[in-house]
């Protein structure tokens, strides 16, 4: 086959799938963390529609500074680290999440430092591992099958 019938039936197949994803209505569920200093509610369920490039609000929560966000695997439960210090100190809080309904707090700890900053969960979702920023420890929590977290079990 030679160069420029290869380079056409390129652009026709390419063409031909790019049409049938455009014409497809899809829509992404966005999660955002922020702060919530200045009238913020913390945490925030947007929809992005892939076709038109859009961007709408749907539901929010209230929590306390959610800086960083993690999901777990099987996207039933979102987990934020609520990054304060000084008396109360930082926290990590869960919540069960659907795309339907929105987030229900479930319960919150303490990350055993101040202005926790990042959380990630095991492969195997048992675990969370939280570092705060500020005090500079690591925290290890557990995660439980309703999707709630434990105290530190290392700090």
């Amino acid at each position: 086959m030679n160069k420029t019938k290869f380079i056409g039936r390129f652009l026709i197949i390419a063409s031909i799938l790019f049409h049938s994803c455009v014409s497809k209505k899809h829509t992404d569920v966005l999660l955002v963390g922020t702060y919530s200093t200045e009238g913020s509610k913390g945490i925030y369920k947007l929809n992005f529609n892939n076709n038109e490039g859009t961007l709408a609000f749907d539901t929010s929560i209230q929590s306390s500074n959610p800086s960083f966000l993690t999901l777990s695997a099987d996207k039933k439960f979102v987990y934020a680290v609520n990054e304060n210090a000084g008396k109360d100190g930082g926290a990590v809080s869960s919540y069960s999440f659907n795309k339907a309904n929105g987030f229900k707090f479930i319960n919150k700890v303490a990350s055993e430092g101040d202005h926790p900053c990042y959380i990630s969960l095991s492969h195997n979702g048992q675990w969370a591992l939280v570092s705060n920023y500020s005090s500079g420890i690591l925290s290890l929590l557990g995660v439980n099958a309703d999707g709630s977290l434990t105290v530190a079990k290392q700090i």
